[in-house]
């Protein structure tokens, strides 16, 4: 052991002694429970505020998906937040309304191409080998 172990042992010694004793007094105990308490945050969003896209999902109870198909049906888009969109939901709410109930329509994904190959190496003037 080194010569400083022995220090070391009395100082822990005596803050845990300190600790002991400052833990018996309330004022100290509620002074650290103010500090350990954890913040409120807020559960909902203020009347008016912007959602994104999960947001308006989850209060809609759709998934993201039918957000999407709906934005491609005119459900209106409050702003652009860079590559993102805003939706106000009362907004939305309002279209959803008026739109009735109807189901969204899936994209369908074509099986052709929208360009054909032979088009795109004929004008780079290519020509097939077989």
């Amino acid at each position: 052991m080194t010569e400083r172990a022995p220090l070391a042992e009395a100082v822990a010694g005596v803050l845990a002694d300190a600790l002991v004793i400052a833990l018996r007094r309330p004022d100290v105990v509620e002074a650290l429970r103010g500090l350990t308490a954890a913040p409120e945050l807020p559960t909902e969003k203020p009347d008016g505020a912007l959602l994104t896209k999960r947001e308006l999902a989850e209060a809609l109870s759709v998934s993201c998906s039918t957000v999407d198909r709906l934005t491609r049906e005119g459900l209106p888009i409050a702003a652009h937040v860079g590559d993102g969109r805003r939706y106000d939901l009362a907004t939305c709410r309002a279209w959803l309304g008026a739109r009735g109930r109807r189901p969204t329509k899936a994209s369908r994904r074509s099986s052709e191409p929208e360009v054909a190959i032979e088009d795109v190496a004929e004008s780079a003037g290519l020509r097939r080998t077989r």
